[in-house]
């Protein structure tokens, strides 16, 4: 009879967080996923519902044009922006400006007309897109080059879970409470998200001694070219992505009758694979080459139109959603690797500015287009949605073009960091 008496067995302890993250790691990880879920919410609340109530009020296609391009008009201007804006806004500053926009939604309940309305949604996505060059910067100096895609991915995983949850329950809501009740809820919802984000510690990064003039923005064009390939990709398969918009929500509410459950439900199973392809991401991005991620997305995206047109019932649209869905998390992942891989350091808002204004004028310029050339005398919706397939598969084969230096930028390895 052995003698050794055995030590207790030690109780396992929970995951660490990286060490790199420094002394605010947990408080800035806790932080950031709040901000995302609360955040996830609120554009399950409303802008997953804007342009089918939006119809509902008879809203035209001119008029869901305007509010398709809404959230893009805050984009276009960001190089006005940075060089307006200190050089290096701290999360106090853009949450304020993102709690200015979603407190316009309190307003929704007094007005019943289509045009207030998109007016109102409208002035809100501006308020909301404004600091978006600073946000990414914010990113790149919260979390680390070694681990910053995993976090971000986390946090996105927490942002799709608020889509996950908000989208029937905003569908319910709709259906049974109507947007009297559904819009101010997101919009406090909104609001507390925006409060968490206020108090995010980031490290100090490197900054321009001065704010940069708006013509260096676009200089970047002739200074980066690999940059500038990537961001022609992305502009011309966002212009097939979204030239289609505005007949959506009328396709929807004319061809399938769809209810507001309906679509809570379509938006759920477009949220739930969002979600999945964040989870798939988010330990693998910061090794993967981020031009066969964005590649991968821009040929799921163009799923979506081709499901509109072949779609025999509402239920035929769950392929083109879900297909929607995956492709989200990889561009969004994928793009902010780009930028903070091609940025040298203190350069991310004008790295961001560029591709967010190339982005911003698609994304206006797109929803028009598409109704211009949907409408009487045109080639019909039908051609619109063909028009769009077309354009997402130019933009990946743009994606596709053979270039050493485009191909460095989007490795695995090339950070900020690294190349200061």
């Amino acid at each position: 009879m052995s003698n050794t008496i055995r030590a207790a067995p030690r109780p396992r302890r929970l995951p660490q967080l990286d060490p790199a993250l420094g002394a605010d790691g947990p408080r800035n990880v806790g932080l950031d996923l709040l901000q995302s879920f609360l955040g996830g919410l609120f554009v399950a609340f409303v802008s997953n519902f804007a342009a089918v109530y939006a119809r509902r009020l008879d809203a035209s296609a001119v008029l869901l044009s305007v509010l398709l391009a809404a959230p893009y008009t805050g984009a276009l201007i960001s190089p006005v922006v940075i060089a307006r804006l200190p050089a290096s806004l701290g999360p106090r500053g853009i949450a304020l400006q993102i709690a200015a926009g979603r407190l316009l939604m309190l307003f929704v309940p007094l007005t019943t007309s289509p045009a207030v309305f998109v007016a109102l949604l409208s002035l809100m996505y501006l308020l909301v897109a404004l600091p978006s060059p600073f946000i990414v910067d914010v990113m790149g100096r919260l979390y680390p080059p070694e681990v910053r895609g995993r976090y971000i991915g986390y946090s996105r995983i927490a942002l799709t879970a608020g889509l996950i949850l908000g989208a029937p329950v905003g569908g319910y809501i709709m259906d049974t409470a109507g947007p009297g009740l559904l819009f101010p809820l997101g919009a406090l919802i909104g609001s507390l998200g925006a409060l968490a984000y206020a108090c995010l510690r980031p490290g100090r990064g490197s900054t321009t001694p001065k704010a940069p003039r708006i013509r260096d923005t676009f200089r970047l064009i002739g200074e980066d070219r690999a940059y500038a390939t990537g961001v022609a990709a992305i502009v011309v398969w966002g212009l097939g992505a979204l030239i289609a918009g505005p007949f959506y929500p009328i396709l929807l509410v004319n061809r399938f009758g769809a209810s507001y459950q309906q679509v809570g439900f379509l938006t759920l199973i477009q949220s739930v694979c969002w979600f999945a392809s964040y989870l798939y991401l988010a330990r693998r991005i910061d090794r993967m080459d981020a031009r066969r991620v964005l590649l991968a997305s821009m040929l799921l995206a163009a799923m979506l139109p081709v499901s509109y047109l072949i779609a025999p019932s509402i239920g035929g649209l769950v392929i083109g959603y879900a297909a929607n869905g995956l492709a989200a998390g990889g561009n969004d992942l994928g793009l902010l690797q780009l930028i903070v891989r091609s940025a040298p350091p203190g350069q991310v808002p004008r790295y961001t500015a560029l591709v967010n204004t190339m982005a911003g004028a698609r994304g206006i310029l797109a929803p028009f287009v598409g109704s211009l050339l949907g409408g009487e005398g045109g080639i019909g919706p039908s051609g619109v949605l063909r028009a769009g397939t077309v354009l997402c598969l130019i933009g990946a084969g743009i994606m596709l073009r053979p270039d050493q230096a485009w191909g460095a930028k989007c490795s695995p390895g090339t950070s900020t960091r690294a190349r200061g």
